[in-house]
């Protein structure tokens, strides 16, 4: 199987990076959202400290 290469130059590469880091940041929001209720509850009251 080939890896093909995508080259972004210029102006276009704004949009690229810029939906690169949305999805990045929407997974690890997710990923940071999906805690139970119980380590949530820790996680509030350690902050609360």
């Amino acid at each position: 199987m080939t890896n093909p290469q995508i080259n972004v130059k210029g102006w276009k590469a704004i949009p690229v990076i810029l939906v690169v880091l949305a999805i990045v940041g929407y997974k690890y929001y997710a990923m940071r959202s999906t805690l139970d209720t119980d380590a949530t509850q820790v996680k509030k009251s350690l902050a609360a400290l």
